[in-house]
């Protein structure tokens, strides 16, 4: 089966260069004592050396692919809220871009300004809004009202606990639409995640989507969608006890159960359809989760559910973000989002 295939819109010689290096910090942290591994899993370390990690790695990538947009992030003045609390943990926040055009295009257009919730991945056991600030602020610019998910991640909370994080910021964001600067009451909602965050996001959709009918359409960005072929991907390569891939779900006997592409698949041969559209976009090289992943999950949900698929060429699994903060370049990833979405024409 073909599927469209889209050229990364930067120059990707320095990102073949660094995609490697994300699996090298992966095999590095297995180098250290399996005990020691265990005991930060379970108490948390390992989630803060990760995040230190990963942010050092995005802020490599952005230094050496465009610096600019850092400085010009830093000295822009931004209507950006952060750190909105949508629950009691303090890790149940959003970090909030309202679109820096919004007036103006409310005014020529005769829909509002759609809002773009972003749930961020990690592994599940890892990962921060303030990570992407960057990328809310770059997507406010490109038209969207941007809404980035912070959620309890493991060990505070197992996958289901992450699933209902992220439905929880989702209705208290619709509940609250009108509320929030730059938000009209009757935006439009479309949510995105990228790696494990589109995997809790898509389950979440499947197993809740005749509660949250009002989520127009949902964006998988490099999504983990079967866990069991992930995991056996990982073990190939040396990393699988590094993430808390196993312990978030309760172990490798509920992977099937806590995989999208499982789910999707009991849709088939069934009249029930959902009316929330999908987009799932993946990058062929991709070597954290193979772009196999999205291709399996649009086969699995392409009768049933209004699902395009799109294959974009020569990026890494972080890289699909890192574009995206750039938007003088105009990355193909965005222009595909914003057809989704109705800001552009579908001319690409």
């Amino acid at each position: 089966m073909g599927f469209p295939a889209f050229e990364a819109s930067q120059e990707t010689d320095t990102q073949i260069l660094i995609a490697p290096l994300e699996v090298l910090f992966l095999r590095l942290y297995t180098w250290l004592p399996y005990r020691f591994r265990q005991w930060a899993l379970r108490t948390g370390w390992a989630r803060g050396l990760v995040n230190v990690g990963s942010y050092a790695g995005l802020l490599l990538k952005i230094l050496i692919l465009n610096w600019k947009i850092l400085f010009e992030f830093v000295m822009s003045k931004s209507e950006a809220e952060y750190g909105r609390r949508y629950g009691v943990h303090p890790m149940q926040t959003l970090d909030i871009f309202p679109n820096q055009n919004s007036g103006e295009v409310q005014k020529q257009r005769c829909t509002p300004v759609p809002t773009l919730v972003f749930v961020h991945g990690g592994a599940w056991g890892s990962g921060t809004p303030h990570m992407y600030r960057l990328l809310g602020a770059a997507m406010a610019k490109a038209g969207f009202n941007c809404i980035v998910v912070g959620y309890r991640t493991y060990p505070c909370a197992s996958v289901q606990g992450q699933i209902s994080d992220v439905k929880l910021a989702i209705q208290y964001i619709y509940s609250n639409a009108g509320k929030v600067k730059g938000i009209r009451k009757d935006s439009p909602i479309y949510l995105c995640g990228h790696s494990s965050g589109a995997h809790i996001s898509s389950m979440l959709i499947l197993e809740e989507a005749s509660k949250l009918d009002f989520i127009h359409g949902f964006v998988g960005l490099s999504g983990a969608y079967d866990l069991r072929n992930l995991y056996e991907w990982h073990k190939k390569m040396g990393i699988h006890q590094v993430g808390p891939m196993c312990p978030a779900n309760g172990g490798l006997e509920n992977f099937d159960d806590n995989s999208p592409l499982k789910l999707a698949e009991q849709y088939l041969g069934q009249d029930k359809r959902i009316n929330t559209k999908f987009l799932l976009l993946h990058s062929r090289a991709d070597v954290i989760v193979p772009y196999h992943a999205s291709e399996k999950m649009y086969e699995a949900i392409g009768k049933n559910i209004d699902c395009t698929l799109c294959i974009i060429e020569r990026i890494g699994h972080l890289d699909i973000l890192v574009e995206m903060m750039d938007q003088r370049n105009n990355p193909i990833q965005v222009q595909l989002i914003k057809q989704f979405c109705g800001l552009q024409r579908k001319d690409i």
